[in-house]
């Protein structure tokens, strides 16, 4: 942890196919891939955390001995509302998203 205090970002609604961060977007034809073999496409992803996480967990034996890390850092330690962890998988920016219920 760097010391810096968590932010949870107001709810707005996303686009799976366009990065805020990096302005970078899924392409018309990839999504029309996409389509076509029954999927979606995207650039952000949007994951569900129920808050109230330990700075650390360890992680499972088989795990460990696969990844060479024995715990996993919690990113959102000390949160304890629920709330939406975002991320690009283009240009690797995150961050923390209240809930829509919370914002309601």
């Amino acid at each position: 942890m760097t010391g810096e205090a968590i932010t949870i970002t107001p709810h707005i609604r996303t686009q799976a196919i366009a990065c805020s961060s990096c302005g970078r977007r899924v392409s018309r034809w990839a999504r029309c891939l996409a389509w076509m073999r029954g999927g979606t496409a995207s650039i952000v992803g949007l994951r569900f955390c129920p808050g109230g996480k330990p700075l650390s967990t360890p992680v499972p034996p088989i795990q460990a001995m696969m990844s060479g890390r024995e715990e996993v850092i919690h990113e959102c330690a000390g949160v304890q509302e629920p709330h939406l962890h975002v991320s690009c998988g283009m240009c690797g920016a995150g961050w923390l998203m209240a809930t829509k219920e919370r914002a309601g």
